[in-house]
This record gives C-alpha cells, structure tokens and sequence, in this order.
C-alpha cells in the first residue's frame, strides 16, 4: 500500500539525505543499535502504518524491519518539506 513511500525512504538511504532526531538518536542508543540498524530496517522492512504528526505537521510512517544483524525492530520516519528522511524513534519489536 505504501511502496511508493518506502521507495522514497529507501532513495533517501542511498543518497545520504537521513537524519535523526534527538529522541531517535537516544533510543537508538539505549537499544544498542547503530545508523546502519535503522536503514538496513527501512531496506528490508514494510510500512504498517501511517500516523499523522501534529508536532512536524506531516504524516510520519511505522517500519518493521530488521537490523544489521538480523534483529526485528521498528522506526518511525517522515519525509521532510525538503524531501529528506528523518528518523523520529525506534524500537525492538
């Protein structure tokens, strides 16, 4: 349902064009997991949904996917105003 979307995340993957928020950084951190865990996640995951954002203003997107290392875990990332992928959290699944 979302291919298009995750086709756009995948693209900002390549292109270097991800970032995190602070909260993403810190549960990034508490969980063990490094960058790469979130983007291999976006290339190996699905959207299960869609939630809209009142603080960004913007729909933001749950991904189930796995880690470097094989581990189910999730993020939730939105598309930018400039077309750039943000990382808002993660978490184990």
């Amino acid at each position: 349902m979302y291919e298009d979307i995750l086709a756009t995340l995948e693209l900002c993957v390549q292109e270097g064009r991800a970032s995190l928020t602070n909260h993403a950084y810190d549960e990034m951190e508490e969980d063990g997991f490094f960058v790469f865990d979130l983007e291999q996640c976006v290339y190996t995951g699905t959207i299960v949904e869609r939630q809209w954002d009142d603080g960004f203003q913007d729909w933001k997107y749950v991904v189930h996917g796995k880690s470097a290392d094989g581990e189910a875990i999730a993020v939730v990332a939105q598309i930018d105003r400039n077309q750039n992928l943000v990382f808002i959290t993660t978490y184990r699944l």
